[in-house]
């Protein structure tokens, strides 16, 4: 079975290193943002990914925030 190309689209995402600047520059943050909010259900694969993303780029930017000071 095929994996979803959306699917496909959010772990190549979650390969890169994202930083604080990446996020504000491309504004990748609120498409999968959206794209999480966008799916009712919770058990949906698209809305679960795209929910661990934007988990995963939070703590990156927390821990960012944390080092500048």
């Amino acid at each position: 079975q095929r994996t979803p190309p959306l699917i496909e689209a959010l772990e190549s995402l979650d390969s890169l290193k994202i930083t604080t600047a990446i996020l504000k520059e491309t504004g990748v943050g609120k498409v999968v943002r959206d794209l999480k909010k966008s799916r009712s259900n919770d058990e949906d694969p698209v809305r679960m990914k795209a929910k661990l993303l934007v988990k995963k780029w939070k703590a990156i930017v927390e821990e960012e925030q944390k080092k500048e000071g």
